[in-house]
């Protein structure tokens, strides 16, 4: 089961779609053209893009990060994270967007 963030950023075209694609997600089901954007699983990066056809193995589902948004498509995806740059930099005047949206979300870890 996927653990999601309590504000998730949204791409405008998943936005519309958002009960759905949760739905989706925490059923194992891929949706096409569907991208996660999670923290980051290495540990060093930040955030990552994932792509939605990796929740059909069950191992993948098992070690997915926390979900920070949803787009559909890849520029979509790579829109969001833009936003969210921006919004770090607006918000904070650095370059933490890991820290940001923890922050912004009352976790700690």
């Amino acid at each position: 089961m996927a653990e999601w963030y309590p504000n998730l950023y949204l791409g405008e075209n998943a936005g519309k779609k958002k009960r759905k694609l949760k739905a989706q997600i925490e059923r194992g089901r891929f949706y096409p053209g569907l991208y996660l954007i999670t923290e980051a699983a290495n540990g060093v990066d930040q955030l990552d893009i994932v792509d939605s056809k990796c929740i059909l193995q069950e191992r993948a589902q098992e070690l997915l990060p926390p979900v920070v948004g949803m787009a559909i498509g890849y520029r979509e995806a790579l829109e969001v994270l833009t936003d969210i740059a921006r919004e770090t930099y607006e918000h904070t005047g650095t370059g933490n967007v890991l820290a940001y949206v923890r922050q912004k979300a009352g976790r700690t870890t």
